[in-house]
């Protein structure tokens, strides 16, 4: 009988061990899944931020190519930010109401 009793507890052990793996399983799964979404996300994002930098490069060229070729003045070749703070210079807020 004893041998009996030991059999029963060693299939009970091996099927809670069983079941310790399935959850392991799935909980790994889900984690992998969660990955993979970020994964995902992050791909696309850098895909935009890429997309963007093109776009900017693109104007930016264009901007350098239209400067150089309609240099009309000998500041001509001033840059944008230069150009926004002599604007600025003239640019007076209106007065407060009282």
């Amino acid at each position: 009988m004893s041998s009996h009793h030991s059999n029963e507890s060693a299939g009970e052990s091996i099927n809670s061990l069983l079941k310790k793996l399935a959850q392991d399983f799935q909980a790994l799964s889900y984690r992998q899944m969660q990955h993979e979404t970020l994964l995902e996300e992050r791909d696309t994002q850098f895909a935009l931020i890429q997309d963007e930098f093109k776009m900017v490069k693109e104007r930016d060229d264009y901007t350098k190519s239209k400067k150089s070729s309609h240099a009309s003045s000998s500041r001509g070749n001033d840059s944008f930010t230069e150009q926004s703070l002599r604007i600025n210079e003239y640019y007076q807020p209106p007065p407060r109401r009282a």
